[in-house]
């Protein structure tokens, strides 16, 4: 009975990487250029893109692959480290990354001009017109530059919260980035705890509004209507995907039992998600 168990398990996985390989495919004929990328495309069809946060922490020697089977088949052989792993795993990839190593310092002096551009009271200049992709670029900077939480919850508020949210990635059921979607998370569960530590005024120091639990349940409920949410909170990190459960917990617990409609539909929408 186990070795049963064990093979259905072996063809499922098989099944589901052959499923990414086949959509990988179908991308690939309409976008790619050439046979050769066509070929990379299809090949790391399973794994997560890499960021410019990724590439940087690749190249030095920092951490492995996010790719757990990948990190345990080829991770530390010789003393290479993930680095020779790239190499044997990226063909060109790896060797462009050696050859040209004025990448590297391309994304270090970048990643410091941010650094420059965040101290300013208001990093990004907001406006109801800004779109899913100027949304993600943005955030994408107040990770780079590492700005406050007060930053990105000013942000959000600005450009509109989960009305936002909804009109760019759940409307037309858009992908988000999981660097994204598990920051943001972080961000308002952190702006939770300051409001319940009477920390949260709406003060010219943090420029935040104190009445934010009622968009935050709104969030969640439309959060799983994003495009290929699934997938992306698979991609969350163990500590982002935990946050995200007891965020939706407590929201549940606080809505109480003259709204238990709302309760119930909050509950119906992450099931999937609170194992």
């Amino acid at each position: 009975m186990h070795k049963l168990k064990k093979e259905l398990e072996e063809a499922m996985e098989e099944d589901h990487r052959l499923s990414l390989v086949d959509a990988a495919k179908k991308r690939a004929i309409r976008t790619v250029g050439s046979y050769e990328e066509f070929q990379h495309r299809v090949a790391y069809a399973h794994l997560r893109p890499l960021s410019r946060k990724d590439i940087q922490n690749v190249a030095q020697d920092t951490r492995g692959f996010f790719n757990a089977v990948a990190r345990k088949n080829v991770g530390g052989h010789g003393g290479g480290g993930c680095f020779d792993a790239l190499l044997r795993e990226g063909g060109k990839l790896g060797n462009a990354m050696l050859s040209e190593p004025k990448l590297v310092n391309y994304e270090r002096t970048k990643a410091n001009d941010l650094r420059k551009f965040s101290s300013r009271t208001h990093p990004i200049t907001c406006s109801t017109k800004v779109s899913a992709l100027g949304f993600e670029k943005a955030w994408q900077t107040f990770i780079d530059t590492q700005a406050s939480p007060q930053e990105k919850q000013r942000f959000y508020q600005e450009v509109g919260g989960s009305t936002f949210i909804e009109r760019c990635f759940v409307a037309p059921a858009k992908e988000m980035s999981a660097e994204t979607l598990g920051d943001i998370i972080e961000t308002l569960a952190e702006a939770l705890t300051m409001e319940e530590g009477g920390k949260r005024e709406d003060s010219a120091e943090n420029g935040l509004a104190p009445a934010f639990r009622g968009d935050l349940v709104r969030l969640l409920y439309i959060l799983p209507g994003m495009g290929r949410f699934s997938v992306t909170f698979a991609l969350l990190t163990p500590m982002q995907a935990t946050t995200a459960r007891k965020l939706v917990r407590q929201s549940v617990k606080e809505e109480g039992q003259d709204k238990e409609e709302r309760r119930q539909g909050l509950m119906e929408v992450w099931s999937p998600y609170m194992a």
